[in-house]
């Protein structure tokens, strides 16, 4: 699918009759033969003033979704309309209204932001979204089991939406694979959008018979946890469930459970234990894994990840170990995982354009390697029987063809980096000369550098980016924690902590984090964001010498402006001294306004002897513009007693009055 077809909740091509009785379920039935039609007729309508609708995306039990335009912003949108059978119902009506509430309160990049909803002059009942396009993970898993990276990055980015979810209060309860869209960026980073948040939970008591002919989607039978079958009260522990039978069929292209119905499906979650992937590919799978999705899939929810948070960090490990979630035993297993990591190296030296093709073909290979259980028999008649195979065998006979081209033959004639001229005139090698040997060496053996920024991430950063703008502070803090432990000389990924934690009110923090961003990277020193930020803990009379400090030692000549600014109008009396010193001893005095500093210090100086002395430096300047701030030191005035007052500046005040006649004298 090109657009949002699975906003729609269930697809009516192949109604699902849900299991009524012990199971505790609704019914899911379309709300008579000619619902779709009725809603088709949407279509060229305006609902609400505002929203004019364009076309049917989608169908389903409960409602349709359609693309809209509002009029007024000339902006496209998403547009779930429920049937009008459904908005009849009072409680089905107040639950709608709360779910919306809740579901706008969620503003997550893995998530279809809500930006309106309400009920039409004609009784429709509508809830408005971001239109993305994109495909669903179900579309891609009809082609084929995905790679085991892209299906463990698919369950984080789910997980990452159900912990944000989670946090607000909404449970989905109907995780699956036509519920997640996979979302391609405008700079081709491709991204998860989890659908449907909210929407498919029961509406509470009255009317149940009205509630029933018309149906309300609890789950698909095929991802939903055990105990959501039996009882309407279920925890966050559910979507955990429904995300671990996900990745189930991600990996392995098949259902959790096969059953001719509902019925069938929903008693053997009841009564059997779910499926292992170590019996499904023996040898194939990491048992840090196999454990993961076991307790995943648990029958029940006191055995499975209490928290999104708990599951997250469980998958963080298995992605960072050695294999990534695949098994190292034995030759294949070792072979298969140094070859993962001499590809990311290699991957790394070429640049970004190798890179993305060198992350296709590992996809491929993973794929290839993965998918098929039975054994190397089975994977090699694979290569010439799948698509994938075929894929894979052209690949490796078009890098094999490279490498020989591009690599083995010029290593023969490359000595210490440049071509070797063969004859007798080639300077022979100096004796106990350092040998370089060729650059095929060095790729393969590369030397220390500072960290590189991978194209994941680099992935990761934009992701970053993304939730600052958004104003998810403590979310980017805590990714970019995670990244410098991997990554402790990234320059930008302590320039953005810093960020967050100005975000957040950290700023001795935020300093520190740009210190360090300044010292891997020195073209940070003339970064407007620090600029920015720095202006601002000038203005603050706790944070302006911390400030004028990090100035002083972080950013050298970049940051003459901000102390020269400093020293002239800041506020805080020692951050401007300390900013007159450093701006003198650069040697840049002469940019001072020091009638606007010596005027500050007439006001804040504590004693009078030392406002004296400034009274002496106004005078010495020789500008008439001194007599205003001259003539207030003059008139200033302190009271100590009710009826009485004396002389701010009375120490001094001849030499004042003396001073400014002579000032006036030379206008």
């Amino acid at each position: 699918m090109s657009e949002q077809l699975q906003q729609a909740p269930d697809s009516p091509e192949e109604p699902e009759e849900k299991p009524q009785g012990s199971l505790g379920t609704e019914p899911t039935i379309a709300p008579g033969a000619s619902s779709g039609e009725a809603e088709t007729s949407l279509v060229g309508r305006v609902l609400d003033d505002r929203y004019e609708v364009l076309r049917a995306l989608g169908q389903g039990a409960m409602g349709a979704v359609y693309e809209v335009r509002h009029l007024r912003l000339d902006k496209r949108f998403a547009m779930k309309v429920i049937h009008g059978e459904l908005a009849r119902v009072p409680e089905f009506v107040a639950r709608f209204e709360r779910e919306a509430m809740a579901c706008s309160r969620m503003d997550h990049p893995c998530t279809i932001s809500v930006t309106d909803f309400g009920q039409a002059s004609t009784g429709e009942l509508f809830l408005v979204m971001e239109l993305v396009e994109g495909r669903s993970i179900e579309e891609l898993v009809q082609e084929g089991p995905l790679p085991l990276e892209p299906a463990l990055e698919v369950t984080r980015q789910i997980l990452l939406a159900l912990q944000h979810a989670h946090a607000a209060g909404v449970i989905h309860r109907d995780i699956k694979p036509e519920n997640v869209m996979r979302v391609e960026t405008d700079d081709g980073i491709w991204r998860v959008k989890v659908l449907d948040f909210g929407i498919a939970k029961a509406p509470a008591g009255g009317q149940g018979g009205q509630l029933t002919q018309a149906g309300v989607v609890f789950g698909t039978p095929q991802y939903m946890a055990p105990e959501q079958a039996v009882s309407t009260t279920v925890d966050a522990r559910a979507d955990l469930y429904a995300a671990g039978a996900t990745l189930w069929r991600m990996l392995t292209g098949k259902p959790l459970f096969d059953g001719e119905g509902p019925v069938e499906i929903l008693s053997a979650k009841l009564s059997r234990p779910p499926p292992d992937l170590e019996d499904h590919a023996p040898g194939v799978y990491a048992p840090a894994l196999v454990a993961f999705l076991r307790r995943s899939l648990a029958r029940k929810p006191s055995e499975r990840f209490a928290s999104a948070d708990e599951m997250l960090a469980a998958l963080a490990q298995i992605q960072e170990a050695e294999g990534g979630g695949l098994a190292t035993r034995g030759a294949a297993g070792a072979w298969l995982a140094r070859g993962r990591a001499a590809g990311r190296t290699i991957a790394r030296r070429l640049g970004p354009h190798a890179s993305t093709l060198a992350t296709r073909i590992g996809e491929l290979y993973t794929g290839w390697y993965c998918a098929p259980p039975g054994g190397w028999p089975q994977r090699l008649r694979g290569l010439v029987t799948t698509t994938r195979g075929r894929q894979v065998l052209g690949l490796s006979l078009g890098a094999a063809a490279l490498l020989f081209l591009l690599v083995i033959l010029p290593s023969m004639f490359v000595v210490d980096g440049a071509l070797e001229q063969p004859g007798p005139e080639a300077p022979p090698a100096r004796p106990g000369a350092k040998q370089g040997g060729s650059w095929v060496r060095r790729l393969i053996r590369p030397e220390p550098e500072p960290d590189a920024v991978l194209p994941e991430v680099q992935k990761r950063l934009t992701s970053v980016r993304v939730l600052l703008e958004k104003g998810a502070c403590r979310e980017a803090s805590v990714e970019l924690l995670n990244l410098l432990r991997e990554h402790t000389r990234l320059a930008e990924a302590h320039y953005l902590l810093g960020a967050t934690e100005i975000c957040q009110r950290h700023p001795e923090s935020a300093l520190a984090s740009y210190s360090k961003a300044i010292a891997l990277d020195p073209r940070y020193r003339g970064d407007v964001r620090i600029r920015q930020h720095l202006e601002k803990l000038l203005a603050s009379r706790k944070l302006a010498l911390q400030a004028v400090e990090f100035i002083n030692g972080s950013l050298g000549a970049e940051g003459l402006p901000l102390l020269v600014q400093t020293a002239s109008a800041g506020k805080d009396l020692d951050a401007r001294h300390r900013a007159v010193a450093l701006v003198a001893k650069a040697g840049a005095a002469a940019r001072i306004d020091w009638i606007a500093s010596l005027s500050l210090d007439l006001e804040q100086l504590p004693t009078c002897e030392e406002r004296c002395k400034v009274v002496e430096r106004l005078e010495a300047l020789g500008k008439p513009e001194a007599v205003p701030v001259l003539r207030r030191a003059r008139d200033a005035s302190v009271r100590y007693h009710i009826f009485r007052k004396r002389w701010r500046n009375g120490c001094c005040r001849k030499r004042i009055i003396a001073a400014i006649k002579k000032l006036v004298s030379q206008r």
